[in-house]
C-alpha cells in the first residue's frame, strides 16, 4: 500500500486504466493541466490539489496521453569544435585590439605585445599573413609618432617644470624650454626655411703634366 493514496484514488486509477476513459482528458482545466505536466512548472502534488485530481491519475495521464518531453539537444562533437574555434578566434581578435591600442600609445612592439599577452613573434606572424592587421599596425605606428610629436611640441612651447632646491629642500620650480626641440620642429615643418645650409666651394686644381695641355684635361 502506498502512503498518501486512498482506496478511492486507487479505485479511480484502476477505473481509468483503459484508453479513452481518462478523466483528466475530459477535465475542464485539461489544457492547463497538460501544460503544467509537460513543462514541469508545478509539482504533481500541487497540481492535484489545484484541480482535485489524484497524483497517480495525473502520472498515468502524463505517461499514457501526453507526448514525452523532448530531451535536451546535445551538441555534436563537430559543433563543439566550431564553438571552441569561435572562442579562440574571439580571444585572438581581442588580443589584436589590445596590442594595437597599446602600440598606438607607446610605439614599441615588445611593450605592446606584453600588454596584449602575446609574444613578439605572434605579432610579426599577424603582420606578415594578415593584410588588415598590417594596415592597422601602420596606422597605430602613425598615431604613436603623433604622440611623440605632441610631447615634443609641449616641451618646446610650454616647457617642463623643474624643481629648484635650496639647502636640500624644494623651494619652487623653474620652467625649462628646449631650444633643440623647437629647432627640430621648425626644421620638420618648414625645412626650406630652417634646414642647415652648407655651401661648398670647389676650386679646380690643375697640375701641369709634361706632355699634356691643361686645356685638354678640362
Amino acid at each position: 500500500m502506498r502512503y498518501g493514496h486512498s482506496e478511492r484514488s486507487r479505485t479511480r486509477l484502476r477505473s481509468h486504466a483503459m484508453p479513452g476513459a481518462c478523466s483528466v482528458c475530459t477535465h475542464s482545466a485539461a489544457d492547463a493541466i497538460n501544460h503544467a505536466l509537460t513543462t514541469h512548472s508545478v509539482s504533481v502534488i500541487e497540481l492535484g490539489r489545484q484541480h482535485s485530481v489524484s497524483r497517480d491519475l495525473l502520472n498515468y495521464h502524463r505517461r499514457a496521453h501526453l507526448a514525452p518531453t523532448a530531451a535536451p539537444t546535445v551538441a555534436s562533437p563537430a559543433g563543439n569544435r566550431h564553438s571552441r574555434a569561435d572562442r579562440r578566434a574571439g580571444t585572438t581578435d581581442r588580443a589584436r585590439e589590445r596590442f594595437l591600442k597599446s602600440y598606438a600609445l607607446c610605439g614599441n612592439v615588445t611593450t605592446a605585445a606584453k600588454a596584449a599577452g602575446v609574444g613578439r613573434a605572434t605579432v610579426y606572424v599577424w603582420q606578415e599573413h594578415e593584410p588588415e592587421f598590417a594596415l592597422a599596425m601602420r596606422q597605430a605606428d602613425l598615431q604613436a609618432t603623433e604622440v611623440l610629436e605632441r610631447e615634443a611640441w609641449r616641451r618646446a612651447e610650454q616647457g617642463v617644470a623643474e624643481p629648484v632646491y635650496q639647502h636640500g629642500k624644494q623651494v619652487g620650480t623653474i620652467q625649462r624650454y628646449s631650444d633643440q626641440l623647437l629647432m627640430f620642429l621648425l626644421r620638420a615643418r618648414a625645412p626650406e626655411r630652417y634646414r642647415d645650409r652648407v655651401d661648398v666651394s670647389v676650386t679646380p686644381v690643375i697640375k701641369a703634366v709634361a706632355g699634356f695641355d691643361p686645356a685638354d684635361v678640362l
